[in-house]
């Protein structure tokens, strides 16, 4: 079977809806577009363009072809995903156990000359809390706080993994990368063509920068003649908005494990970072103890705030039911025996939790970086 990397370019404006409904908190409120989007959003629109291909459309679904799998999985498809392109740069989440801070010296090291980055690891002694006596994440730089919405290229995520400090130029804020379009929309009586009463609503769209960004998913499992030969243009999102679709050959996007571990004695200390979100059925033993399967114990994590994902059932016109999931860029400090090195990264790129198929839960394995105390 064939694996090759789709790549998504947007024509206009995105509008990918979270799970939030448009009339939260009373009135007109603007609904801000999810970037990027879930894979169950961009499954559907990669499974429609297959089936398309293999003789299938809506006034046909005897022809859905078995391969491509049902409302509730994939069949023979396998998906990675999704992940950002900016010109030749791919882009992951920013760890979560990044922490910047302003300086007043602008000869400190940093992303520019106001700011520094250090990296938060687990405190050396036990502290109380309602999780029991555990190392809660602190950092040495008084006043600093998560680096969120940065995004950092293959070669920056590399250092950290190998627990050195990212260089600037391999750092982008989220505004680099694309910007929020206000837009207002109504719905129409289509048998008045008029508006009707009441269904104004406020978006957000995003429109990415220079005509650069890309989307991209590796798409497996499939006989290569399936995949488009040609660029496409399909709808994507909310409202419909057109997407430039070209299939390549697979890259070398994944960054490299570390040659080695920290770590004292027979045990060496790990790191485990989600590079895309983490579905897990059970989610607090997830955020306790690190993904499941994993070898040695937690001791510390740094987990961002828990997303939702649905998405919409094509076959049976109704939306999916709302689930909690982890952010990409979530994190887990660990320790295991030394002995286990060898099978620790091999978890390196590799998939954990509950819709692994649709590339859920990409793990990556390096130092917990730092200087030791």
């Amino acid at each position: 079977m064939s694996e090759k990397l789709w790549q998504f370019s947007a024509l206009d404006s995105w509008f990918f809806r979270d799970g939030s409904p448009m009339n939260a908190g009373g009135g007109q409120q603007t609904s801000r577009s999810l970037f990027p989007p879930f894979m169950t959003t961009l499954q559907g629109a990669i499974r429609t363009v297959l089936a398309q291909g293999q003789g299938w459309d809506p006034e046909t679904p005897a022809k859905w072809p078995r391969e491509l799998g049902s409302p509730d999985d994939l069949g023979d498809l396998s998906l990675d995903g999704p992940y950002l392109q900016a010109g030749d740069d791919w882009l992951f989440p920013a760890p979560l156990h990044l922490a910047e801070t302003e300086v007043k010296d602008a000869g400190q090291r940093g992303r520019n000359a106001d700011r520094v980055i250090a990296f938060i690891r687990p405190g050396e002694d036990k502290i109380e809390c309602d999780l029991g006596w555990v190392r809660l994440p602190e950092m040495d730089l008084p006043g600093a706080k998560p680096l969120e919405r940065w995004w950092i290229c293959r070669s920056g995520l590399e250092d950290i993994l190998a627990g050195r400090q990212p260089q600037a130029e391999h750092m982008k804020a989220e505004g680099d990368l694309w910007s929020y379009e206000p837009r207002v929309g109504l719905e129409r009586d289509l048998a008045t063509r008029t508006a009707k009463e009441g269904q104004l609503y406020s978006t957000a769209q995003i429109r990415p920068h220079n005509g650069e960004l890309k989307l991209g998913v590796m798409v497996g499992g499939i006989e290569e003649a399936w995949h488009p030969q040609e660029p496409l243009l399909i709808p994507l999102g909310g409202e419909g908005r057109l997407a430039r679709v070209e299939v390549v050959d697979p890259p070398e996007l994944f960054p490299t494990p570390p040659n080695a571990f920290d770590g004292q004695g027979d045990m060496v200390r790990f790191m485990v970072i989600l590079a895309t979100p983490g579905w897990y059925e059970n989610l607090s033993d997830v955020v306790r103890k690190g993904p499941p399967g994993l070898p040695g114990n937690c001791v510390s994590a740094c987990i961002g705030k828990l997303q939702r994902v649905g998405g919409w059932d094509l076959q049976r016109r109704k939306p999916r039911p709302l689930e909690p999931i982890l952010p990409a860029g979530s994190c887990w400090f660990m320790e295991a025996s030394a002995k286990e090195a060898k099978t620790i990264l091999e978890w390196h790129g590799k998939v954990s939790g509950h819709k692994a198929q649709y590339g859920f839960g990409k793990l990556l394995i390096g130092n917990w970086g730092g200087r030791e105390k």
